[in-house]
């Protein structure tokens, strides 16, 4: 058996992390890896996760199994936090996943088994992780337009033509803010016009939550996705708490599904953990905990909120910051970043340049262009400016 295993290439992050941390120079800068760090390079354990999990160990007197729906407090809390006041909330069923990544593949399994034909549209710029998802279910990829590369916003006539033609077997993936890796946002009339054109095909949403809160705020980022789900029957909503709690490592996720009525969503339910109870079985505990600790008590919650905002307010600082540094280099090519959201944009350098940035200035990006703002410390804006204008100057 062992005898056909074949060798498998690195993981281009991780290798460009290997890269970063053997690289002897000071001056290095890493925007690669998808994580937010603080001013000092470090990402940070917030405040509000530290009281609650302080709290938790006071309080928590077992480690049995919960059942396959994981943390149920944790369930009801994040479907609230997501849908409460909605006219989607009472049709809706949680159950908490590992991390969003592991929402995700419930779904896509869930849509193949009842489907075998059933295929995902894609946004042609989107999280690696999508593809390689649906490859391992099985299930066709067809990409969809996403980024006007000349104004770098939405380009909501090619989206919206491709979109036509999905059908009502198919996934429809939507990024619902601070888009990975464009960091270019829906806007709340391109949500309208997606949720009528959700309703004219019959298509399934699949909306992916990774970055709630880093776009304008916690309710505002999710504005457009509770007026599509409230203008549809059917959705499926993936949550992570990977980037708004700092909970990398705890793999905390939700998969909210939204049916026509409480039955209809309680029977999805039923099916994905059916597939959960054959793969993982059981989410792990401790970071849903946490959440369900800080978004359970009024006095946490309003911590985190105070933690998030100021993040965000950073990553808007540096963007302006960035740009700025640009401007004074009389580099205007690059404005559009400080327009977009979260922690990336997409630039348009090529793997030439990408290669001299690493090289001649230490500047670590992953191929293809992406760059994480919150890599960048404001005393590095200069430097990364000059590094950028310089090979982005040159072909």
């Amino acid at each position: 058996m062992l005898s056909n295993l074949k060798e498998i290439g690195q993981d281009p992050i991780m290798k460009l992390m290997v890269e970063f941390s053997q690289d002897p120079r000071p001056e290095k800068i890493e925007l690669g890896i998808g994580v937010y760090k603080d001013e000092t390079g470090n990402t940070p354990i917030m405040s509000a996760v530290s009281k609650a999990q302080a709290a938790l160990l006071d309080s928590q007197h077992s480690k049995a199994y919960l059942g396959l729906a994981g943390n149920q407090a944790f369930n009801e809390a994040t479907k609230h936090l997501i849908l409460g006041g909605s006219g989607a909330f009472d049709r809706a069923s949680a159950l908490q996943t590992p991390g969003g990544s592991g929402a995700l593949r419930l779904f896509v399994e869930l849509a193949k088994q009842l489907c075998p034909q059933a295929r995902i549209w894609l946004p042609k710029e989107t999280f690696p992780n999508h593809p390689l998802t649906a490859a391992a279910v099985g299930v066709e990829v067809i990409y969809y337009p996403y980024l006007d590369p000349l104004t770098q916003t939405v380009d909501e006539p090619a989206m919206l033509a491709a979109l036509s033609d999905a059908s009502a077997h198919d996934l429809v993936l939507i990024h619902g803010c601070c888009h990975n890796p464009t960091g270019a946002d829906i806007t709340l009339e391109q949500w309208q016009a997606l949720a009528e054109l959700a309703h004219r095909k019959g298509f399934m949403p699949l909306i992916d939550l990774a970055y709630q809160g880093f776009g304008e705020g916690i309710s505002e980022d999710i504005t457009g996705l509770r007026l599509l789900v409230n203008h549809l029957e059917n959705a499926f909503i993936s949550v992570s708490y990977s980037k708004n709690m700092g909970l990398y490592r705890e793999r905390t996720g939700c998969a909210i599904a939204v049916g026509s009525s409480t039955t209809r969503s309680e029977l999805i339910k039923k099916h994905l953990l059916q597939i959960a109870g054959c793969s993982y079985a059981m989410p792990p505990d401790h970071g849903a905990a946490i959440v369900a600790e800080i978004l359970g008590d009024q006095q946490l919650f309003s911590l985190w909120q105070q933690e998030l905002g100021e993040m965000r307010d950073r990553l808007k600082l540096l963007r302006l910051k960035l740009v700025l540094s640009l401007n004074e280099l009389g580099n205007t090519q690059f404005d559009y970043i400080k327009q977009q959201s979260g922690l990336f944009s997409l630039t348009t350098l090529n793997i030439e340049q990408i290669e001299r940035l690493k090289s001649e200035f230490g500047v670590y990006i992953v191929a293809g262009g992406r760059i994480n703002l919150a890599g960048v410390g404001l005393s590095q804006c200069g430097y990364l400016a000059s590094a950028i204008n310089q090979v982005a100057n040159t072909n």
